[in-house]
Formats: C-alpha cells, sequence, structure tokens
C-alpha cells in the first residue's frame, strides 16, 4: 500500500494506551488516513494509521478476527505500541533546523512528533511538513538544509543561535500521583458528579506527573517538594498496593515506573463494588518496601465520594530509607483495617474499637507499673537503682512476656478475627523471629506499644530477643494530612536550638537534683561548643509563650515532667482533651489549651517527652498530643508508654543525647540503647521509650564527638 505523505499532515487524534480497538476507530471516523498519537511517557509517542492497527491484529489473530476484537485495548496487542513507538522532537529544546531534520524518522510510516510543555502541537513528516493548529505550515525544503538558515520555525532556533555542542542537564520535576477512574467502557468517571453502581467493573488508573492532571480524582493536595531525584538515576520504582474491603480489586499489587521528568506510564487497577453503601480504597505508596503515603478514596456507591492523603509527599520518595515491614493501620466502620506490605502483602480487618483498644494497651500498662513500682524488702527496686539484681530481672521477664503475649494475641487472634488477621499475625511472629527488621508503623488512633509485644511461645521462660523492641528498630508514625517534615536531616550545619522545658519540683519530690543534674550535663555539652544553644524554661507561661509564637525556631524539644492523661471512659474528668504536662508549681498545659493556638513551630523539632513519676499515659495521651505536635510541624514525638522511674528517665536522656547530637539516627539509638540496659544492667525499663517519629531521624552535622 503506498501512502501519499500529503495525507499524514492531516490533523491527528489522540488516545490512551488502554482504549480499544472500536473507541479508536471511532476517533478516527470516516477519515482512514488520520494519524493516531498514543503518548507512551518518557517522552515517546506510538504513531500509526488504520490500516497499520488492522495489520497488527490479523496477525496477531492469525487472520481470523473475532467478532469481539473492537474489545480489545490497544496495549493489549503484542508489541504493537512499541512497534511504531518514536521519541518526540522537541520543539521547545534549542535545535537548529539541520538538528531537528536529524531527529525525523526516515520512515515514510512514522513521524515525528513536535511537543511543548508535555502537550503535542505537532507533526513533522519524513517530506519536511510541519502541521500545527497553532504554528503556521513551514516546509523544510524551501530552506537551506545547514546552520546558515535566514529563517525560523517557531520553537526552533535561528541560524544565529549556536547549535549546543552537549544535551543540557536534565530538569527534574515535583511530582503528583494522579489518580482516575474509568468505566469498563474506558469513559472517564467524576464520582463526585456521577455514582457508582455495584457489580460494576471500574478501572483506577495511577501515574505520576508533574501537574495535576484535568480528570484525577485526588486533586493537587501532595504536591510541595522541587527535586524528586537526589542522584542521576533516570527513574525509580515505587510500589502501589491497594487494600479494600468494599471492592473486589484484581492484581491489587504493581510497579510503577517513575521517569526523572515528564509523566509516567499508567498502572490499571480493576475493581467491582460488592453492594451499596460506603466504600474505601486504600493505595499504600512505597519505595523498597518503606512507606512513602496511604491515599484513601472514599466512594458511596451511588451516592457520594471524598479523598484524604496522608503521610509523606511523593517528591519525598528518593529520600525515604528501605524497611523490611510497613504496616498502615486505619480506622473503619467496626473497626480497624490493617495493611501489611513486604515480602508478603496483605490486609485484614481488626475488629475493635478506640475503647476496646484503650482497655486492652490499659491491662498491659498495669503489668508495667507493677513493675515499675515493684517492692522488694521494702524497696521500690526500679526506683532507686539502674542495676537491677538477676533475680529480680529473671522474676519480671515472664510476667512482661506474659502481658506482650497476650496483646499479641488480642491483636491477631481474638474472638471476631478472620483468617486473614491470623495471617497477618502469624507473618509478623515469623519474620519477626528470623532475623532484625525495620519496622514501620503508620496509623490513624491506633497508639500501641509494639516495642513490648512479645512473639516467643514459651513466657514462662522468655527469650529476650523475642520482644519486638529489644530486636528490632520499630517506628510509630501519626498519619496526619499534609505533613510538612518529608526530610529524615535536622539542618545543624549551623548549630541547634534546645528547649529544656523542665518541671523544678520534682528535685523537691524526689529529694534529689534530677533536674538540675541534666542542665548541668547540657552545660557540659555546650561549655565551649557555641553550636549547640540551649534555653531553659521551667515557667508554664513561658512554653506556651514559645509554642505559640509561631517563629520559635527549636529544634529539639525536650519536656521533662510529670504528664497525666484521661481515656475516653473518662468524661468527668474532661475526657482526652484534658489530657496535660505538669511544669513547676503544678502549673498545667492541657491539650485543649494547647490547641487552641494554630501557629506552627518554624525550627520543626523533634519533641522529646520525658514523662517520670505519677505519669498516667493511655492511647489517647498520644493519639492527642503527637498530632498537636506534628500539625505545628514537627518530626515527630518521643514518650514513654507509663510512668518512668525518674532515675532511669534521667539516665536514659543522658546517654541519648550524646548520641544524637553526635549524629547516630534515632532508631538504631532506641534498639542500642534497650540492649545496653538490659544486657548490662538487667534493666528492661528501656521498653517503656517508644518513637513517634521516623527512625532514621539524624542530625545532618554532627555536634559533638
Amino acid at each position: 500500500m503506498s501512502i501519499a505523505l500529503s495525507e499524514l499532515t492531516t490533523d491527528f487524534v489522540e488516545v490512551d494506551s488502554f482504549a480499544t480497538v472500536q473507541y479508536t476507530r471511532n476517533q478516527i471516523g470516516a477519515d482512514e488516513w488520520r494519524p493516531v498519537v498514543v503518548e507512551l511517557g518518557g517522552g515517546r509517542y506510538a504513531l500509526f494509521l488504520l490500516a497499520h492497527l488492522i495489520e497488527a491484529l490479523t496477525a496477531w489473530k492469525g487472520g481470523n478476527l473475532p467478532a469481539d476484537v473492537g474489545q480489545v485495548a490497544l496495549d493489549a496487542i503484542p508489541g504493537f505500541l512499541d512497534k511504531y513507538g518514536i521519541t518526540a522532537v522537541d520543539t521547545a529544546s534549542a535545535v537548529t533546523l539541520a538538528e531537528a531534520r536529524k531527529q525525523i524518522i526516515r520512515n515514510p510510516l512514522k513521524m515525528g512528533v513536535g511537543t511543548d510543555k508535555n502537550k503535542i502541537v505537532g507533526l513533522i513528516t519524513k517530506g519536511g511538513t510541519v502541521r500545527s493548529g497553532d504554528y503556521p505550515t513551514v516546509n523544510f525544503n524551501a530552506l537551506p538544509m545547514g546552520e546558515a538558515s535566514g529563517a525560523a520555525v517557531p520553537g526552533v532556533l535561528s541560524a544565529s543561535e549556536p547549535t549546543p555542542t552537549s544535551p543540557s542537564p536534565k530538569a527534574v520535576d515535583p511530582r503528583i500521583v494522579n489518580v482516575e477512574l474509568y468505566d469498563d467502557a474506558l469513559s472517564r468517571l467524576n464520582p463526585k458528579e456521577k455514582p457508582l453502581t455495584k457489580e460494576t467493573d471500574y478501572m483506577l488508573y495511577f501515574f505520576v506527573d508533574s501537574i495535576a492532571s484535568k480528570f484525577t480524582i485526588t486533586g493537587s493536595q501532595n504536591v510541595d517538594i522541587a527535586n524528586i531525584f537526589t542522584g542521576d538515576e533516570e527513574a525509580l520504582d515505587v510500589t502501589i498496593q491497594l487494600e479494600s474491603e468494599e471492592f473486589e480489586i484484581t492484581n491489587n499489587v504493581q510497579k510503577l515506573r517513575v521517569p526523572r521528568t515528564g509523566k509516567s506510564d499508567k498502572v490499571k487497577f480493576k475493581m467491582r463494588a460488592k453492594a451499596d453503601g460506603a466504600a474505601t480504597v486504600n493505595a499504600v505508596i512505597l519505595k523498597d518496601g518503606a512507606f512513602i503515603q496511604v491515599i484513601t478514596l472514599k466512594f458511596f456507591v451511588g451516592e457520594l465520594f471524598s479523598v484524604e492523603t496522608k503521610g509523606h509527599e511523593i517528591n519525598a520518595a528518593p529520600l525515604i530509607r528501605p524497611r523490611d515491614l510497613s504496616l498502615t493501620i486505619l480506622e473503619t466502620v467496626g473497626g480497624f483495617q490493617m495493611i501489611m506490605s513486604g515480602p508478603t502483602a496483605a490486609m485484614a480487618k481488626i475488629p475493635f474499637d478506640k475503647r476496646a483498644l484503650s482497655k486492652m494497651v490499659a491491662s498491659l500498662r498495669a503489668k508495667l507499673l507493677e513493675i515499675v513500682h515493684l517492692e522488694l524488702s521494702g524497696v521500690r527496686i526500679y526506683q532507686t537503682r539502674l542495676d537491677i539484681p538477676a533475680g529480680v530481672k529473671d522474676r519480671v521477664l515472664p510476667i512482661l512476656a506474659e502481658a506482650g503475649s497476650d496483646l499479641f494475641d488480642k491483636l491477631f487472634y481474638g474472638p471476631g478475627h478472620d483468617m486473614q488477621a491470623n495471617l497477618l499475625g502469624d507473618t509478623l511472629k515469623k519474620m519477626a523471629r528470623q532475623h532484625p527488621l525495620k519496622i514501620q508503623i503508620f496509623s490513624q488512633q491506633f497508639a500501641m506499644p509494639w516495642g513490648l509485644l512479645y512473639v516467643g511461645d514459651d513466657f514462662t521462660n522468655p527469650e529476650p530477643e523475642s520482644f519486638l523492641g529489644l530486636k528490632h528498630i520499630i517506628e510509630h508514625i501519626p498519619l496526619q494530612p499534609k505533613m510538612q517534615v518529608t526530610d529524615r536531616a535536622i539542618n545543624s550545619k549551623n548549630g541547634i536550638n534546645v528547649a529544656l522545658n523542665v518541671n523544678k519540683d520534682i528535685d523537691g519530690q524526689m529529694g534529689q537534683s534530677i533536674i538540675q543534674r541534666q542542665i548541668d550535663e547540657w552545660g557540659k555539652l555546650t561549655q565551649g561548643n557555641g553550636s549547640i544553644r540551649v534555653e531553659v524554661r521551667a515557667d508554664a507561661v513561658d512554653v506556651m509563650s514559645a509554642l505559640n509564637d509561631g517563629e520559635t525556631a527549636d529544634d529539639i524539644l525536650y519536656f521533662y515532667c510529670h504528664a497525666e492523661s484521661y481515656n475516653l471512659d473518662e468524661e468527668d474528668k474532661g475526657g482526652p482533651d484534658a489530657s496535660r504536662l505538669i511544669l513547676t508549681g503544678h502549673e498545667e498545659l492541657t491539650l485543649r489549651m494547647m490547641s487552641r493556638n494554630k501557629n506552627s513551630l518554624a525550627g520543626k523539632p523533634l519533641v522529646f517527652i520525658n514523662a517520670c513519676e505519677s505519669a498516667e499515659l493511655s492511647p489517647e495521651f498520644y493519639d492527642g498530643f503527637v498530632p498537636y505536635f506534628v500539625s505545628k510541624g514537627a518530626r515527630g514525638v518521643i514518650g514513654t508508654e507509663c510512668e518512668t522511674p525518674a532515675i532511669f528517665a534521667e539516665e536514659w536522656a543522658k546517654r541519648f543525647f550524646p548520641r544524637f547530637l553526635a549524629g547516630q539516627p534515632l532508631g538504631q539509638i532506641f534498639l542500642d540503647l534497650r540492649r545496653e540496659f538490659f544486657n548490662n544492667h538487667n534493666n528492661i525499663m528501656g521498653l517503656l521509650y517508644a518513637l513517634y517519629v521516623d527512625g532514621e531521624t539524624v542530625l545532618s552535622d554532627a555536634l559533638v564527638a
């Protein structure tokens, strides 16, 4: 078949790679010579005519075209789009006419595509004709072939400008995760305008681009950071894992290849709603097994839709370090949805609510407090010494192991749990027993003492490393919209500001200078070291003023004070909003009081709440204070699971801060200190500390040796 090149200068049609043969044919209309353009991503396009499509189908089906061939998608025809794939001639780049001609495909059945800001604006054929709705028709053959052309083609350098000798450095774009919804006829849908129906197939397409797609159902709220690539990578892979109880999802875990610039390819998930009503899809996005963000798509089949994006910006993907296991826990109807991502991808419903969770944790906390207040021969062992006798260790370890084992069983094997929940428990237990892990937990309203969970078979004769916190690095990070902090490093190039918020009454109550000794320790660290600037705040008014200022540039906010919290069943005391930090003079800072001011913390600080003595902490304490500090711009919170012996809390801080200031990451410091106290002092109290922050958090520049 001969093809007149002049015919190739007509307008073209553009379709997506997943368009069906019938849809493509309908778009072409009566003009069978009208070229079809399919964007392949990475600056490549497929260009073909209807004749090429029929030829490919005939070759694929052996000459016998079935009646339903019209429903075949273009990207399902083996090798078809790749065969007609070409690289675009970029009319926005700096090339001379001669260089442009070199880029034109020499096969008359293929053409170069002119692009401008990722939009197709025209075609360049072998015959030398530029066709565009915006540009005039220009014939290359009427112009000189060399560098001395006196005429200019729109978007191409004039001859007076030099030809680049090497390509310009590739730009990097900020990124957005676009999600588009289609019905089974490949018509784009807006769930805010057109309701979904049950037992109908829908397709969710995910792709990354520098702009929000016109048809994306997620908006552009996850845009922030400009640099997605930190090295010279041409592309990076992210994993998208979809989980839902209300939708059946086909092939729910897929890889998305994100190029350095421009739009990525699309990955497609087929789903079907099981019933009318509320229906949620959670899309967990990971890089090397490490959590980036979760996009929650909330459909009301037949009615409403909403979307929430929580976690890191997609642009932070190159900054995320690999993790061995991630657990994403989201509140849902009748309980929590737990999504496991790692070597095993799975999801299960945990059928208890926040009140039941609080009671379960309270039971473990009661056992912890028994150990904290253990009295032998009139002496409170853990209150008065760091070195614990071996006999005491052997006595308390089975108590703690039984409590940790019981909580693990209630979490994964309790009444009403299905086989999927049991499978999650089995998988976590198996992985935890094999080798040390880096475990991330992302959750809303699911504060759990993960480090105290026991995964051994026999808690009467416990193995120390069967406590998760004595073998693994565990970070529990709150899922909050618009998390401002995505980098793991605290910028310490010009030093850091440290705020010591303390209750000086503790020295009198304890009969020893616990507070003053800590202030003195910081004095030693800062002596002759102008890089560490310390301010002591003992007055509640001073602390509140600093929190509300909006310009306070603290990098570390350290609280050594009393703390109290109230759970959902204590409404007579004010409930969770009455949870408080208690400073000098018994002056209280309640969560309700602190939350009134919305100014951000300019320094994006690491917050350390070292609550000692008389502290009563429940899950609601961290469900309140962690989101409060994160919403104000803090990078996260270090806290304790319950009341901590004052002497131990002091020693933990004394050993923790020099290591952190020396440039060690939080997660490793915590694991090392827990093991150090247990192995060298028989002291299990290190398991009382928890990370509600990225375990890779570190100073950019070490400030002490």
